[in-house]
């Protein structure tokens, strides 16, 4: 922000009450703020001194009391006041014209041509019974002008965790996971001697044990997305620094997961699948999983490092954006919040309102509409989708080609039918788990965000909330 010059004339009658304005302009806009003449050390040359901290002020504040104008006539070898604010009306500079003592407005005739712009600006009289208030209007006033033009606000990104293709980003991950299953699963139905119709049906009976598994995994997230919430938000609210330093454990935890299901995955057995190959593949996954991390890691550091932060729908974006605000509005309460702050605290303030009514529209969305947005936070629906393609191409596969090599019998074709029936009922259920999973975490989405707004408002607002209490 910057600073803040005040221009007057040394009277002995009017010390007090220009150290009183100085300490009351500082009270406000910061000690290291405002500038007077007798803070220069002792030793300084005085004129290069003032000039330097003339040019490096926005605002010239312009002491005016009761023989302000006609001091002007005075013989004197460099009348500094008339050089302060002829230099400040060239250069551009704010000027607040402050009338001291009850001293009236200047008219335009009675100073020189150079400094008359000032009898033309708004002036603010400092009252005796209105002391207070005066002083603050009055650094409002400073704060607001003196905020750099080029500042730098917040605005919502409604749409940031949104594919801008849904449907391509449904089908493409729905085949990826359908296509990984089919490996896999072929790899375990496929025997020396077994048919090929009865190994795709097998493998397609083997994909039901996952979608068991993952159906029952989306009804555990439905009962308890709740505390899973809480404690995501525990750590997402936390810098990178301090959700390190208490999650580590958590963190290995998972690298210890990750290896396991490695080491126990089934290893074909081919000629080329060597111990080098091996090693390589395992060096590979292991790049692949520390450019992950790292990927989040430059992710979170950036959510921790830039200000005004981003604010979008996401619920490590927009919970660490209120976070950061709330610290930075309650860093150090005896000092005042200045004006660029402010505004970028209430720009921060107003995309959290907008994110919020974001995530209470998605919460009211209907199944289709949540299925077709494809802005899943997981990956289960997409795992889900790809799942029953899966088993449905494998059975039908398996009942053309035993088709094509003869009649089928019965129990095949029944088999193959309970088998997709079992697929589709196992989807429903799932994809009917994940989505009051994904309306009920959007309502309680919407109920944190209502709570920080509380919290958040008085300190953006300071008059809210005092307001609010007298209308009630």
């Amino acid at each position: 922000m910057g600073k803040i010059f005040v221009s007057y004339r040394r009277d002995d009658s009017r010390a007090l009450a220009v150290a009183g304005l100085v300490a009351q302009l500082r009270g406000h806009l910061g000690e290291d703020r405002v500038f007077i003449d007798n803070d220069l050390p002792p030793g300084e040359r005085y004129p290069d001194e003032l000039r330097a901290e003339l040019d490096a002020s926005d605002v010239v504040v312009a002491v005016i009391h009761h023989r302000w104008a006609t001091d002007f006539a005075a013989d004197r070898p460099t009348d500094w006041v008339r050089y302060e604010l002829s230099t400040a009306l060239r250069q551009g500079k704010a000027v607040f014209p402050v009338l001291l003592q009850g001293a009236p407005q200047p008219r335009r005739g009675d100073v020189p041509a150079d400094v008359a712009e000032v009898t033309s600006l708004q002036s603010t009289p400092l009252r005796s019974a209105s002391y207070e208030e005066d002083i603050a209007t009055l650094a409002a006033a400073i704060d607001i002008a003196s905020a750099p033009p080029d500042l730098a606000l917040t605005v919502a990104d409604r749409t940031a965790d949104q594919p801008r293709l849904p449907w391509r980003t449904t089908a493409l991950r729905a085949t990826c996971w359908g296509v990984l299953f089919a490996v896999l699963a072929l790899r375990l139905a496929t025997a020396p001697g077994r048919p090929t119709w009865q190994a795709l049906m097998t493998a397609a009976y083997i994909t039901l044990l996952p979608m068991i598994a993952i159906t029952a995994y989306t009804f555990v997230l439905l009962l308890a997305g709740q505390r899973l919430d809480a404690a995501t938000r525990r750590y997402q609210e936390r810098s990178l620094k301090t959700s390190a330093r208490y999650g580590w454990p958590l963190y290995a935890l998972y690298g210890l997961l990750l290896i396991v299901i490695w080491t126990a995955l089934p290893s074909p057995e081919l000629p080329w699948a060597s111990t080098p190959i091996k090693v390589l593949l395992t060096g590979l996954v292991v790049i692949g999983f520390g450019y992950l991390v790292q990927h989040q890691v430059r992710q979170v550091s950036k959510l921790d490092n830039d200000w005004p932060p981003p604010v979008t729908p996401d619920t490590l974006t927009f919970r660490r954006a209120a976070s950061r605000l709330h610290a930075k509005l309650t860093a150090n309460p005896r000092t005042r919040i200045d004006a660029g702050l402010r505004r970028q605290a209430e720009s921060v303030y107003l995309a959290l309102a907008e994110v919020r009514a974001e995530l209470g529209e998605r919460a009211r969305r209907s199944r289709r509409g949540w299925f077709a947005a494809a802005d899943h936070e997981n990956f289960l629906p997409f795992t889900v989708v790809g799942l029953l393609g899966e088993i449905v191409l494998l059975t039908v596969a398996g009942l053309v080609i035993r088709l094509v090599s003869g009649p089928a019998a019965l129990p095949a074709v029944l088999l193959g039918l309970a088998v997709i029936g079992g697929g589709v009922m196992l989807a429903a259920l799932a994809l009917m788990a994940c989505f009051l999973s994904a309306r009920r975490r959007g309502r309680r989405l919407v109920d944190e965000l209502h709570e920080w707004d509380e919290v958040l408002r008085p300190l953006v607002f300071p008059g809210s909330q005092d307001q609010r209490t007298t209308a009630g």
